[in-house]
């Protein structure tokens, strides 16, 4: 009989992948070299990238060519070999974390730009583009059950450590769900009700809003002076929108969400 022994303790494990990004990750593996999915799973697996998708703006039959509707494909080759003297370029639109540096010998976008540089062939040259972070925050009212609020003003409430433990708790689950969002896809208000509604203890949230920062082009007045504090407010039930090359990204800030 063999008695196996452990006479040394683990090490290790602590940079493993969580489970659930693992999966993820490993589902989209792709089974080829050079392939969209195949730039997006390798720049993805890089640290302090978000989310990465990569744009061929040149891609698909350019119906606007004369020769289309000009001659019968049977009788003629319906494209030619690749010039491989001719560059190709594809975009490659990268959303860093938060803590990321992006610039720089060991910034986000070098790194990228060296894992990409393996993968892709001859004249066929990748633009490696940061998105456009666009913050999101939120307003309103909430209504709380079964917590142990003090007594006094709404600045009393709100200062205690149980309100704070809240809406601590409530950014959280926001965050999850904006942080999930693609690119160009948007904030959608009912979404955000439903994670605060989720939240043990919240009996209610009236006259939520959805924050923009900075706001958007078409509510900006070029007269006044801009400052830092800009933002945009959302009617109640409206959806944040965001242009294709845009990332949401939630503002820590609950100074906005008030216990009534």
């Amino acid at each position: 009989m063999v008695t196996i022994t452990h006479a040394e303790p683990l090490t290790g494990g602590e940079l493993r992948w969580p489970d659930v990004r693992y999966r993820e990750v490993a589902l989209r593996a792709p089974r080829s070299l050079w392939r969209v999915d195949a730039i997006e799973f390798a720049v993805s697996l890089i640290p302090g990238v978000r989310q990465v998708v990569v744009r061929d703006s040149w891609s698909g039959l350019d119906l606007s060519e004369s020769v289309f509707g000009g001659f019968r494909f049977v009788e003629r080759l319906f494209s030619t070999e690749r010039d491989i003297a001719s560059p190709y370029f594809v975009s490659v639109l990268v959303a860093p974390t938060p803590a990321a540096l992006w610039e720089g010998p060991d910034g986000l976008r070098a790194a990228v730009e060296a894992e990409i540089e393996d993968l892709r062939p001859i004249s066929i040259f990748p633009r490696v583009e940061r998105a456009q972070e666009v913050g999101i925050g939120i307003a309103g009212l909430l209504t709380v059950e079964g917590l142990p609020l003090p007594a006094g003003s709404t600045d009393v409430v709100n200062a205690s450590s149980p309100a704070r433990a809240l809406k601590v708790r409530l950014l959280d689950r926001v965050r999850a769900y904006v942080e999930g969002l693609r690119f160009g896809e948007p904030v959608r208000w009912a979404e955000v009700l439903h994670a605060l509604m989720n939240e043990p203890g919240v009996a209610d949230v009236t006259d939520l809003r959805l924050l923009r920062y900075p706001p958007g082009l078409d509510v900006v007045d070029l007269t006044d002076l801009a400052t830092v504090d800009d933002l945009e407010t959302f009617s109640c039930g409206e959806n944040i929108r965001l242009l294709p090359t845009q990332v949401p990204v939630l503002v820590d800030d609950d100074t906005r969400l008030v216990v009534a």
